[in-house]
C-alpha cells in the first residue's frame, strides 16, 4: 500500500522489487485499512483480500482484489473496525480481527469467500492484538490481550507517592486535566465509550456523554469552556465540542478525524485527518472549513 497525495494506490512487485505495478486506487471518502497484516495473497496467487473502508458512513469490509485486473469486490459484512487478514489454504474463507465497536472488542471471525458468511471464532471474552496462522491451516498463533487500565496522581510529578485514584479497569484513553483541577476521560461502557468526568481525588463521578455513540480523546479548552473531542454519533469518528458541563454539543467536522489538541489560544483545534492519509488540519472553535496545516489547503 502506497500514498500520493491523499490516494491511496495498492501495488504489487517482484519479491526483489522490481516489475512494481499499480492495482487499483482508493481516494476521498474511501480508503484502504492501513494496519498489521492487512493483505493477504490467495492460495492459487490471483486474489488479494484487503480491508476497505468509508469515512461516511464509517464501515470496513473485505474486499477480493483481482491481481490481474484490480477489480475490486467487497464480500463481507461491514464492521466498525477491521485488520489481520489471512486465506485459508482451500481459498475458500479468510479469517479476520474485526469489531462492531472498538479494537479493543476485537474478535477473530471467519469470512467464507465469496459468499461473504461470518462466523465468530473467538469468545466474548478474549480479546487479540493480531494472529497468524500456519501453511497448513491447521494451527492459529494469536496475540493476546489483557487490558488493565486505571488513574493514578502523581503530586508534584514524584511517581514514587502517586496514588491510584479509580477502581476498575475500564479507562480506555485521553485522561486531561480541567483548569480547575477536574480529570476528563474516556472509558468503556459496553461496546462503546463515554466521556467522564471526576476530582482528582476520584471522587464527584459524572457522566458527560451517554446514548451517543461512541465518545473519545478529551481534549479540554484552555480557559476551561469547553471540551473537544471525537465522536462518531453521526456515523464517523469527527471532531465534537461541548461544555465543560457536557450539554450543548456541537459538530466541527464531518470526516475520520482524530487526535485533538487546542491552540494555546484556545480560538481553534488542530487535529488529524485519516481520508487516504495522516495529515494535520485545524478548525476554529466555533467550526467553519477545516484547513490544512502548513500550506493553506482548504479540507
Amino acid at each position: 500500500d502506497s500514498i500520493e497525495g491523499d490516494t491511496e494506490w495498492l501495488t504489487i512487485c517482484n519479491i526483489d522489487g522490481s516489475g512494481q505495478r499499480k492495482l487499483v486506487s482508493r481516494t476521498g471518502n474511501e480508503f484502504f485499512v492501513i494496519s498489521f497484516r492487512v493483505i493477504s495473497w490467495s492460495p492459487d496467487g490471483k486474489t488479494l483480500a484487503v480491508p476497505i473502508g468509508t469515512a461516511v458512513p464509517e464501515a470496513m469490509q473485505v474486499a477480493a482484489v483481482s491481481v490481474e485486473t484490480g477489480e475490486v469486490v467487497p464480500f463481507s459484512r461491514e464492521f466498525k473496525f477491521l485488520a489481520n487478514v489471512e486465506w485459508l489454504p482451500d481459498g475458500k474463507s479468510v479469517l479476520v480481527l474485526a469489531s462492531d465497536g472498538a479494537r479493543s472488542q476485537a474478535r477473530i471471525w471467519q469470512i467464507s469467500y465469496p459468499s461473504g458468511e461470518a462466523k465468530r471464532l473467538s469468545n466474548e471474552l478474549t480479546t487479540f492484538d493480531s494472529f497468524t496462522i500456519t501453511r497448513d491451516g491447521s494451527t492459529l498463533a494469536a496475540i493476546q490481550t489483557d487490558r488493565n487500565a486505571n488513574l493514578w496522581v502523581a503530586r508534584g510529578g514524584d511517581s514514587a507517592r502517586a496514588t491510584q485514584i479509580n477502581s476498575g479497569s475500564d479507562i480506555d484513553d485521553g485522561a486531561v486535566w480541567t483548569p480547575d483541577g477536574k480529570i476528563v476521560f474516556s472509558r468503556l461502557t459496553g461496546n462503546s465509550r463515554d466521556l467522564y468526568m471526576m476530582d482528582a481525588s476520584g471522587g464527584e463521578l459524572r457522566q458527560m456523554t451517554a446514548d451517543a455513540g461512541s465518545n473519545s480523546a478529551p481534549e479540554v479548552s484552555p480557559d476551561g469552556r469547553y471540551i473537544v473531542f471525537v465522536s462518531n454519533r453521526t456515523g464517523t469518528g469527527s471532531l465534537w465540542r461541548m461544555n465543560i458541563d457536557g450539554s450543548d454539543p456541537v459538530q466541527l467536522t464531518s470526516r475520520r478525524d482524530s487526535s485533538p489538541s487546542f491552540s494555546p489560544d484556545g480560538r481553534e483545534v488542530y487535529f488529524t485527518n485519516f481520508n487516504n492519509n495522516s495529515r494535520t488540519f485545524k478548525v476554529g472553535i466555533d467550526g467553519g472549513a477545516p484547513a490544512r496545516v502548513g500550506d493553506g489547503e482548504r479540507a
